[in-house]
């Protein structure tokens, strides 16, 4: 689904960019606005276009078609090292045999700045990426958190218009990801450089980026605040990246206290929030239930769900991980399976797979999706039904 800011907000933008490899579309004619001073994510699984999008911003590789703008000029046709954009590889492309100053000093020297700037500057990336007094050591004498630091700062150098980020955290342990991930995050507000970041994790893309656009087969999913997405995805890819996979699928009914759905097959029909929703050309609704929404209950406490406030059902337990402060479980109602998460403390002693139980959640919490859209080959061959259609709930 194509969704852009306003072009005349745009510092950078896409416009229909198609990449093709063996003649499958790694990016499939995507749209996207960036405006100056502000942080994107680029985030989705592997194989759904984020590095290869990345290459074509950088002018590594060439768009198929589309086009790349950069504060109003296409980037069609300019060499890499003329776009006023900078890369940090995931893999950190230090020189081993120079000096931590000597990489990072790099680049002006191939511009031909003189030893005054380039001792003045190199200082200031340095200190930016909090490496001040390691100018004289080797790559290899540093750890991997200090490394990534020093390619940073190679960027960082340069001053950019754009800095591009490729997936730099990837090679770290979880301690040194969070706080140059933090890093990241005071430079961008030190500098208000506009910057992109290519990652597969949610929480990297979140706890940075003042938007973040979700790419999924090459297509944009949804571009939006982290707090927009979580609590909204728009499709169902969405909803199931971000952890909300219990998508239920079934009829709407009216009844007097409100909409209904009943799912196929045997699972129990569930209350609906009263609020417009979608619904395809056969009339089905489809829902996305947050895993931390659900809480489990004592057997028994489960039955009734059909209040306008709350679901409730009884079920079988019929898996549980331990996470550390958290559990994830899943319960079986009636042949449809919930996955959940909880709190450790709110576990209670000795319940195990197999025990029957009850589960709950907020029917207000219960996030509408609209209908999935078909691709081009099924577009051209289905009938005309008129498509997805608004239906009003009832109050």
């Amino acid at each position: 689904m194509a969704e852009t800011a306003r072009a005349d907000a745009a510092f950078l933008r896409l416009d229909g960019v198609v990449k093709r490899f063996g003649g499958q579309a790694a990016v499939d004619g995507l749209s996207l606005a960036v405006r100056r001073g502000e942080f994107v994510s680029l985030l989705g699984p592997s194989g759904g276009g984020k590095t290869t999008t990345l290459h074509m911003i950088a002018g590594f590789i060439d768009p198929d078609a589309g086009d790349i703008l950069l504060d109003g000029a296409s980037l069609r046709g300019l060499p890499s090292h003329r776009r006023g954009a900078a890369m940090v590889f995931q893999s950190y492309a230090l020189f081993p045999h120079m000096t931590v100053f000597d990489n990072v000093a790099f680049g002006l020297r191939m511009r031909k700045a003189g030893r005054a700037e380039i001792a003045r500057r190199v200082g200031e990336a340095l200190e930016l990426v909090r490496l001040e007094g390691l100018g004289g050591r080797h790559p290899r004498e540093l750890s991997g958190g200090q490394q990534q630091r020093v390619a940073l700062a190679r960027a960082l150098v340069l001053e950019p218009r754009l800095l591009l980020l490729d997936e730099p955290l990837s090679n770290l342990d979880p301690r040194l990801r969070r706080e140059l991930r933090d890093n990241f995050v005071d430079i961008h507000r030190r500098t208000g450089m506009t910057t992109l970041l290519v990652t597969h994790d949610l929480e990297e893309a979140f706890a940075t980026s003042d938007r973040v656009a979700i790419l999924g087969g090459g297509r944009l999913q949804q571009f939006d605040t982290p707090q927009a997405i979580y609590t909204r995805p728009r499709t169902a890819f969405v909803a199931d990246f971000v952890g909300h996979g219990n998508v239920v699928a079934g009829r709407l009914e009216r009844h007097a206290a409100g909409l209904r759905l009943r799912p196929a097959g045997g699972a129990p029909v569930l209350p609906l929030p009263a609020e417009a929703v979608l619904t395809d050309a056969a009339g089905e609704a489809r829902y996305a239930i947050p895993a931390h929404a659900l809480r489990l209950l004592p057997a028994g406490q489960g039955a009734g769900g059909l209040s306008a406030a709350e679901a409730a059902f009884d079920g079988c337990l019929r898996s549980l991980t331990y996470l550390g402060a958290a559990l994830r479980f899943e319960v079986e109602l009636h042949g449809l399976l919930l996955a959940g998460e909880c709190a450790a403390g709110a576990w209670a002693a000795g319940l195990a797979p197999g025990a029957q139980v009850g589960v709950a959640w907020a029917v207000a919490d219960m996030i509408p999706l609209p209908p999935p859209e078909p691709d081009a080959a099924q577009a051209a061959s289905a009938p005309q039904a008129g498509g997805a259609r608004l239906l009003e709930a009832l109050s």
